[in-house]
C-alpha cells in the first residue's frame, strides 16, 4: 500500500511537530518484533522464546539504540530444519504488520525504486534541527538518481520533492529483499545492485546516466527494511564483500555512479558445515569479525515439539492419534538432540527438566554451547506423520509412529552407521518414555480417586523417610510453618509417593487390578481407552512385583 499526499516540506513540518517519528531500519524492526510479541504472533516459533530473547538482547535492542553493533550483519547458524527461515519469516511478517500502524510508518520519495528516505535531500542545517528536536540522526546523502530528479523534475528545491507513505511488503518487493545464491561461478552482482538498462542508453547517451539504470536489485528492494541472505556462505566473495560494506558503512557503489546510501537490516543464515568451511580459511576471518553469529539449535522442549507436530496436523488427524503417542515421538526426537549431562541424570530426566524448567535447568543449559545442533530433523517427522495419517484409518499408536521412524532410519542411505545406532537408541528410549507417561497417568488417577489414602501415605513417608524429604520439610517449615500436604511436594517426590501408595494399597488389598476394574476402567473416556492395553500391562507389573 502507498499513499501520496504531501511534499517533503510538509513531511518535515510533521516531524518537527512530532506527529511523525522517523526511525532507522534497526529501530523499526526492533519495535516491530516487540509489537508482534505483544500480539502473541511469535507463538508459532515453537521452542524459540529463549532464542528470540537472546537476539533481542545481543543484537536488536542495542542496534535499535544506534550502537555500533548495527554495523554488523546478523547471521543465524543452525542445522537443516532448526527454524532459521521460520525466524526470518517472523521478522519479515512482524515488520510488514508494524508498518501498517502509525508507530511503524515508513516514508519514501514518491515512486522511488530505491525506496529512498526523503530526509536525505535536506540541507545539513535542517538535518541538525531534526536531530536536536527528535534525536533522529539523518545519515546519508541523496542518491544519484534522486539528485538528478531534484534538478530536472523538482526545480532544484527540496521542498517540492513528493513524499509517500508505504507499507513493507515482501510480495510487492517493497522493503524486503531476498537473495538465494546459485552456482558460485555464475553469481551476478546485478542480482544485488541492479544493472544498466542497455535499451535506454540511446535515449540518455551514457551508461552513467541515472535513468539508464534498473534499480531492481535486492539491496534496492530491501532498503528501509530487511535483506535476507539465504545460504550465506555459498555467496562468492565478489558479493559478500559489498554486502559487508553495506552493513558497516550503510552505502554501496553502483558502477559509474556516486555512492548510494542504504539503511537496511541484513540477516543471513546458513548450516554449520558451510560456516565451518568458511571460518576455516584465514582469509575469511576479517569478514567473520563483521558478523554477529547466533546459533539456532533444534528445539529441546518436549511441549513445544508436540505443538510443532500438532500444527502440521488436522483436527481429524489429532482425533486418530493415541494418547501420549506424539509425546513419545517428541521424546525420541529430543533424546537424539541431547548431550549426556555431567550431572547425575539420564537423558529422559533431562528432557523432563528442560520441559519444566525447574532447577538445575539453567546450569544444564550452560553445559554445552552446541547442544541441539544435531539430531533428528523435524522435517523427517513431518514426513512420517504425513505417511501415518494418510495410510491409517484406525488409531495411530505410539508403536506405529516409532516403528515407521525406525524403518526410515534403517533405510536412509544418507545416514552413517553410528548415526543409525544413535537414533535407534533414541527410539528405544522413546518407547520407555511412552510407558512411563502411561504409568504416571495411572498413578495420578489413583491419587485422584484415593485422595485420602495418598495424603495418609504422604504423612507416613515424611516420618519414615525423613532423609528423602528433608529439603522439602526444611523449605516448607521455614516458609509456612504448617504441615506438608501432598500438593506441596515437587513433582519427582509426588511420583515417589504415587508409587509407594500404590504398593501399599496392593499390600493391604491384594490386587491393583481389582481396584482398576472397579474404580478406574468405568471412568475412562473413549480416548483414554486407546491406552487400555498398555495400562493393564503396567497394572500387572505392579501386581506381580
Amino acid at each position: 500500500m502507498t499513499t501520496h499526499s504531501f511534499t517533503l516540506e510538509m513531511y518535515v513540518e510533521e516531524i518537527l511537530k512530532k506527529n511523525i517519528i522517523p526511525r532507522t531500519s534497526h529501530e523499526r524492526l526492533y519495535l516491530a518484533i516487540q509489537h508482534a510479541m505483544e500480539k502473541n504472533n511469535h507463538h508459532l516459533l515453537y521452542g524459540m522464546d529463549e532464542l528470540l530473547e537472546q537476539l533481542l538482547t545481543r543484537y536488536f535492542r542495542p542496534a535499535a539504540k544506534g550502537y555500533d553493533i548495527r554495523k554488523r550483519m546478523l547471521v543465524l547458524i543452525g542445522p537443516p530444519g532448526s527454524g532459521k527461515s521460520t525466524f526470518v519469516q517472523f521478522f519479515k511478517q512482524a515488520l510488514s504488520d508494524f508498518t501498517e500502524t502509525d508507530q511503524g510508518a515508513v516514508y519514501r520519495i514518491f515512486n522511488c525504486p530505491l525506496h529512498e528516505n526523503p530526509l536525505h535531500a535536506l540541507p545539513q542545517s535542517l538535518k541538525r534541527t531534526i536531530k536536536d528536536v527528535t534525536g533522529y540522526e539523518i545519515k546519508g546523502r541523496l542518491s544519484p538518481l534522486n539528485s538528478h530528479k531534484l534538478t530536472v523534475e523538482w526545480g532544484n528545491d527540496w521542498r517540492n520533492i513528493p513524499v509517500e507513505r508505504i507499507t513493507i511488503s515482501e510480495n510487492e518487493r517493497r522493503g524486503i529483499g531476498t537473495f538465494l545464491p546459485g552456482d558460485p561461478q555464475v553469481q551476478e552482482i546485478s542480482d544485488l545492485m541492479g544493472e544498466v538498462d542497455f535499451s535506454t542508453i540511446t535515449d540518455y547517451g551514457s551508461q552513467s546516466h541515472p535513468y539508464a539504470y534498473r534499480y531492481d536489485g535486492e539491496l534496492q528492494v530491501g532498503n528501509q527494511g530487511i535483506l535476507e541472505l539465504q545460504e550465506l556462505f555459498k555467496l562468492s566473495p565478489k558479493l559478500l564483500y559489498p554486502l559487508l560494506s553495506v552493513t558497516e558503512e550503510q552505502k554501496y557503489k553502483i558502477p559509474r555512479q556516486a555512492m548510494t546510501h542504504s539503511d537496511l537490516v541484513i540477516i543471513g543464515h546458513s548450516n554449520p558445515e558451510d560456516f565451518e568451511q568458511f571460518i576455516a580459511s584465514s582469509e575469511n576471518r576479517p569478514l567473520a569479525s563483521r558478523m554477529i553469529i547466533q546459533r539456532v539449535p533444534y528445539n529441546l522442549n518436549l511441549d513445544e515439539e508436540v505443538k510443532l507436530y500438532k500444527s502440521k496436523l488436522t483436527e481429524q488427524d489429532l482425533i486418530k492419534i493415541q494418547p501420549f503417542a506424539l509425546e513419545s515421538l517428541a521424546a525420541t526426537v529430543i533424546y537424539s538432540r541431547l548431550q549426556s549431562s555431567r550431572h547425575e541424570m539420564t537423558k529422559l530426566e533431562k528432557i523432563s527438566l528442560y520441559q519444566s524448567k525447574q532447577p538445575p535447568y539453567e546450569s544444564l543449559k550452560q553445559e554445552f554451547t552446541d547442544e541441539g545442533m544435531d539430531g533428528l530433523d523435524p522435517r523427517l517427522i513431518f514426513h512420517l506423520l504425513s505417511i501415518a495419517m494418510a495410510n491409517r484409518e484406525a488409531v495411530v499408536t505410539s508403536e506405529d509412529l516409532l516403528h515407521l521412524l525406525s524403518d526410515e532410519i534403517t533405510n536412509d542411505l544418507r545416514l552413517q552407521v553410528t548415526e543409525k545406532e544413535k537414533y535407534q537408541t533414541a527410539i528405544q528410549q522413546g518407547k520407555r518414555y511412552f510407558y512411563r507417561e502411561i504409568e504416571l497417568f495411572l498413578l495420578k488417577k489413583f491419587a485422584e480417586i484415593e485422595k485420602d489414602f495418598v495424603e495418609k501415605s504422604t504423612e507416613d513417608y515424611l516420618i519414615k523417610e525423613e532423609d528423602v524429604f528433608s529439603s522439602v520439610i526444611h523449605e516448607h517449615t521455614n516458609e509456612k510453618n504448617e504441615s506438608i500436604q501432598f500438593n506441596d511436594l515437587p513433582e519427582k517426590l509426588k511420583q515417589y509417593i504415587f508409587q509407594q501408595s500404590v504398593k501399599d494399597w496392593i499390600f493391604l488389598n491384594g490386587s491393583l487390578n481389582q481396584w482398576y476394574r472397579r474404580n478406574l476402567l468405568p471412568k475412562l473416556s473413549e480416548k483414554e481407552l486407546e491406552i487400555k492395553v498398555e495400562l493393564e500391562k503396567i497394572i500387572k507389573k505392579y501386581d506381580d512385583s
